[in-house]
């Protein structure tokens, strides 16, 4: 079961119960009672059991020692008595020969410290040379210390777990209740908002022509992207510059470019711990679409268009200086997982009574934006697959010609694809201005047809927008399973989808 360790702030699973089982455990195995000390072994026992990759060190040494001092008390008397013949007490100096040899085996582990040497190890432990001698004469002696000695050190070694294993777990762990991470969670929440906030900042700075952090007026900002700037090195973020030049990116090499890259970071390392609470992606998606930033309250969408001014939205298109903000982070994104997912919430977004008629007005919009991208890339993608090896040396000889290195250059997939969105463009005019997703292959997830089916029981003034944009992706979906269902499903509603359009 769970218990969380407060030093590190982590969540770690364990094999007891909760803190009060392994309280109790505790105290029976440091008992005086003998009867008490057999039910804590019988207990490290059945954490053993509940976790066969291997307990903590702590508790294993406890059980080594533990278990040969219990059988030490058990037969000893019979031997000492002559009811037992006398190799019985080689079988005891044996086990605990083991007993001690295992425990200074994981002595590394039980102290986070790994010096040169296991003398050096207990020395800084205040282990005495003599219990280290035990590990040495058992493997490489003619023969055993004698049952004095190895009990003694049993007794030291348990002696010394309870001070560096169970006295600190005691103080530094406390129960971990499923459910009760809701203060976590809301900061998770509350720091991928800020990071959504300070992209839309940045962007908003760097298209007003701000090159350098010294611009920004902000200086809480300033502060900020000074930070965590110098977390890297001047060469590693040039490598970063110089990896996301070679994918595609022509971002220039200023402050500002600068900084979408550490803000990018910022938000893949919180989508990251966001994991432990659930899908990551889906958690982005609702903090995009929960303030103001990507679906714009009119009075922000107003800076950008004289079109779109506060009273309302025009219906053709959301201004591109807007779009462009945007651009950038959904190519950062994990695609074939996010823009499935938040195609799906804004076309839920574009028919929900709970929101307002602007918030529905923009989620239609977003979505007609997203599925032409889409589109975009169904296209390039039939056009690779088509692609002939004479057009893929000419692409090549371009590349070549364009390289500053005339040599080593590897025509890759990427190439080509990049090369298909410019003819693509050229012979779809109407499709030249719109957002060019990094995309090599269309997303799985989009064959899902459950939202879709929503969306045309539930029709809204806005739905007509992107209807025409459904059909040409969902329609026409390269392998899908579905095929059938999905020309039965579009049998049904296509006429109604036209109706809409008009």
């Amino acid at each position: 079961m769970p218990h969380h360790e407060n030093a590190a702030s982590k969540t770690r699973f364990v094999p007891w119960f909760n803190m009060a089982e392994w309280d109790q455990a505790y105290k029976q195995i440091y008992s005086d009672d003998t009867v008490a000390q057999v039910k804590g072994f019988e207990r490290l026992l059945v954490w053993k059991a509940r976790c066969p990759q291997g307990i903590p060190a702590g508790a294993q040494c406890t059980l080594d020692l533990i278990q040969i001092c219990l059988k030490d008390r058990e037969v000893w008397p019979q031997i000492a008595g002559g009811l037992l013949p006398p190799y019985h007490e080689r079988d005891l100096r044996f086990m605990y020969a083991m007993a001690v040899l295992r425990f200074l085996n994981h002595l590394a582990t039980l102290a986070k410290n790994k010096p040169h040497s296991l003398y050096d190890m207990a020395a800084k432990l205040h282990i005495p040379d003599w219990v280290v001698n035990i590990r040495h004469d058992t493997s490489h002696g003619h023969s055993l210390p004698s049952l004095c000695i190895l009990r003694e050190a049993a007794h030291f070694c348990l002696d010394w777990i309870h001070e560096h294993y169970w006295k600190n777990e005691a103080e530094m762990t406390t129960d971990w209740i499923a459910g009760d991470d809701t203060a976590d969670y809301n900061e998770m929440v509350h720091r991928l908002k800020e990071i959504v906030e300070t992209w839309q900042a940045i962007m908003l700075y760097s298209s007003a022509g701000l090159t350098t952090f010294a611009e920004i007026p902000d200086l809480n900002l300033q502060k900020h992207l000074i930070a965590e700037k110098e977390k890297y090195t001047a060469r590693r973020m040039d490598e970063m510059l110089k990896k996301l030049r070679c994918r595609g990116y022509t971002l220039p090499k200023t402050e500002m470019a600068e900084a979408q890259i550490l803000i990018i970071k910022q938000l893949k390392d919180c989508m990251e711990i966001s994991g432990r609470f659930g899908d990551r992606h889906e958690i982005l998606v609702n903090v995009l679409l929960e303030g103001d930033g990507f679906l714009a309250s009119p009075d922000f969408l107003s800076i950008f268009s004289s079109n779109h001014n506060s009273s309302g939205l025009t219906y053709e298109s959301l201004p591109a200086t807007f779009r462009n903000l945007w651009k950038t982070m959904l190519n950062f994104l994990y695609q074939n997982r996010v823009i499935p997912l938040l195609v799906e919430k804004l076309i839920h977004k574009s028919s929900s009574e709970n929101e307002s008629h602007h918030r529905c007005k923009m989620a239609a919009l977003w979505v007609k934006e997203l599925l032409q991208s889409l589109y975009k890339v169904k296209k390039t993608v039939e056009m690779v697959q088509n692609c002939k090896e004479a057009e893929k040396v000419k692409v090549y000889k371009t590349l070549k010609q364009k390289s500053k290195r005339k040599l080593k250059i590897k025509l890759t997939v990427s190439h080509i694809h990049k090369q298909m969105v410019k003819e693509v463009e050229r012979l779809n005019p109407n499709l030249r201005d719109v957002l060019s997703l990094r995309i090599q292959k269309l997303p799985r997830g989009l064959s899902e047809l459950q939202f879709l089916e929503n969306a045309m029981l539930k029709p809204s003034p806005c739905t007509r927008m992107f209807l025409p944009w459904v059909e040409e992706i969902w329609y026409h979906f390269p392998e899908d399973s579905n095929l059938q269902y999905k020309h039965t499903f579009w049998e049904e509603y296509l006429p109604f989808c036209h109706f809409l359009s008009f």
